[in-house]
């Protein structure tokens, strides 16, 4: 992804904002925390066109889904050259701002630098909730089937959605529709890396905590900051990395265990990893914290099962 201008003019002014958090905690000092290495991170970004590079698809409920959680897609992107799909499944519940909220969130992927494309073309699902639907009929099969379709085109090596006790219905959703089309996808040998975020309500189990450097958290404030309209509604961007801190706060120990030294960590997310095998799903007891020093590696999450 090129930088623009004003993409650029805009994360400075949040790294502004996410600097007011560093200092607080760490004191002025942490004016230059984890400075973002610029010729690596674009280099990285250039090897997303590489034929070495996995498709990493983002299911988001709603327009701002794919920021709010986006902390380990923008490592798999900078880190591993990999190219972020999002996939929108709805553009909210009001048909009178659906237009603007589809334009908003294509203006966030470009700051993330994330293709973006809907569910189905033009205006993706008009609604996805379980009440609403006939789950295991029509038109739940038919939406099943256009997530399988989607999977057969991009082959992802790993998936993105919420998780299935995330209390919006439509996360919820999203969570059983992607499952059941990743269960008829893989069911032929396949197997896909499953990544579940939480937003709405804790996860109750995490098992990958993944830090979130400052100039990270600046460009998901910026992104975010592209969806004016749902921000005027409920300021999630100024909220970012308050959440973010309050992630490592109640998960570190953990991850770490119980009195055990912390890793050293501002911000992070926490995710469920889990994988699909044959149709069926894997867990793994097995956890693992990804600070922003430790490249994250695909192979790494395999190696967990």
């Amino acid at each position: 992804m090129k930088e623009t201008p004003t993409h650029l003019t805009d994360i400075q002014k949040w790294s502004n904002y996410v600097r007011i958090y560093t200092e607080a905690i760490l004191g002025s000092s942490a004016s230059g925390n984890r400075p973002e290495h610029k010729e690596g991170r674009n280099r990285n970004i250039a090897a997303a066109t590489q034929k070495t590079a996995k498709n990493i698809l983002i299911f988001s409920p709603h327009p701002d889904d794919e920021t709010l959680t986006g902390s380990l897609a923008l490592r798999l992107m900078h880190e591993g050259g990999h190219r972020i799909i999002n996939i929108s499944m709805t553009y909210g519940s009001n048909p009178a701002r659906r237009k603007i909220r589809q334009q908003e969130q294509k203006s966030a992927c470009e700051v993330l630098g994330f293709e973006c494309v809907p569910v189905i073309e033009p205006d993706a699902f008009d609604r996805l909730n379980l009440k609403n639907e006939d789950h295991g009929g029509s038109p739940w099969e038919e939406k099943r089937q256009t997530l399988v379709e989607i999977l057969k085109g991009y082959a992802p090596e790993l998936v993105i959605f919420p998780h299935n006790q995330d209390k919006h219905k439509t996360h919820i959703a999203t969570n059983q529709l992607v499952r059941d089309a990743l269960m008829a996808h893989t069911a032929s040998g396949k197997q896909i890396l499953v990544v579940e975020t939480e937003f709405w309500h804790p996860l109750y189990e995490p098992n990958l905590l993944v830090e979130a450097a400052p100039e990270n958290v600046a460009r998901m404030c910026a992104a975010l900051a592209c969806h004016e309209t749902e921000m005027q509604r409920h300021p999630f961007h100024l909220f970012l990395p308050a959440r973010l801190l309050d992630n490592t706060r109640r998960c570190s120990e953990f991850f770490s265990g119980f009195g055990a030294d912390l890793p050293e960590i501002l911000f992070s997310e926490v995710y469920r990893l889990r994988r699909i095998v044959n149709g069926s799903i894997e867990d793994t007891t097995r956890k693992m914290v990804v600070s922003a020093g430790t490249p994250i590696n695909i192979k790494a999450f395999h190696d967990l099962f």
